[in-house]
């Protein structure tokens, strides 16, 4: 056991200040609400690869090569504006894990009702930021798929069910601390 672990006979320790500062685990994801504009981005990289290949069977003759050169940057610059399209849709939601009072409130809520009635429940007290009602959840459900409506249930699933996390670690942290360092 490491030594800063504290140990039932440990007399600096104490339980009640020890769950007096305990919070519930939390979590952040990410959702993009630029599906459409993802697809695009895939077929604009489909297009540059095919561009590129394009310009490389051309012959290196100065005339051939500016002009090789131009499509796939007239793509890329396509990509790239896509790309920050894309980046501006994108939105965090913090998630925090349930208490057993929420628990027995989101069954409470919902015991006639279907699962994705609960999932709406579930997510919109695990939701913290932004705040969202089920109906909310119900009209977001629909606006982004089902993909990310399963992110977000998995997510809240496993902030509110998973065992006790572990101390996080960083490399990119790590590495910037490394670098100010030197």
């Amino acid at each position: 056991m490491p030594e800063d672990t504290p140990t039932p006979d440990d007399t600096t320790f104490s339980i009640d200040d020890w769950i007096s500062g305990a919070t519930r685990p939390e979590t952040v994801i990410t959702l993009s609400s630029k599906g459409k504009e993802h697809g695009e981005f895939a077929a604009l990289e489909i297009e540059l690869f095919a561009a590129q290949k394009a310009a490389a069977d051309k012959p290196a003759d100065d005339r051939l090569v500016s002009a090789a050169t131009t499509e796939p940057a007239r793509i890329a610059e396509q990509m790239e504006a896509l790309r920050q399209v894309i980046d501006a849709g994108r939105h965090q939601f913090r998630l925090r894990g349930l208490s057993e009072s929420d628990l027995k409130a989101i069954r409470v809520a919902t015991k006639d009702l279907d699962e994705d009635a609960m999932n709406e429940h579930l997510l919109s007290v695990c939701c913290i930021e932004p705040v969202l009602t089920p109906a909310k959840w119900v009209e977001l459900r629909q606006a982004l798929g089902e993909g990310q409506w399963t992110q977000c249930i998995r997510e809240a699933n496993k902030v509110s069910f998973a065992e006790a996390p572990s101390v996080p670690f960083s490399l990119a942290a790590s590495v910037a601390l490394a670098a100010k360092e030197s």
